[in-house]
């Protein structure tokens, strides 16, 4: 995003254009690709990707050692918190 950004001349992302966004798209489905993955485009495929790596995670050697050094034992797991997003005139209900 920063390189995209950066040959924009831009500093925010609400100042790129659909074609800069397109390109960063590009980027983001070679990365994919690259670990052997596709890029998830429905909602539903990316909120089951995103649970699935929360719970690899907890096996990964890094996450063994950082419980290890701060003695973090007796766990059988870890958990996946989701949470809804209000956008829109809807938080105008939840200001009264």
């Amino acid at each position: 995003m920063q390189r995209v950004k950066d040959a924009a001349g831009v500093k925010q992302d609400v100042e790129l254009s659909v074609e800069n966004l397109e390109e960063v798209v590009r980027s983001y489905e070679s990365i994919f690709r690259a670990g052997g993955f596709d890029l998830p485009y429905s909602p539903r495929d990316a909120l089951r990707a995103a649970v699935a790596a929360v719970f690899r995670s907890w096996e990964t050697p890094r996450a063994k050692k950082y419980r290890e050094i701060n003695r973090i034992t007796g766990l059988i797991g870890t958990a996946c918190n989701i949470q809804a997003m209000v956008f829109g005139t809807s938080m105008i209900f939840f200001n009264l």
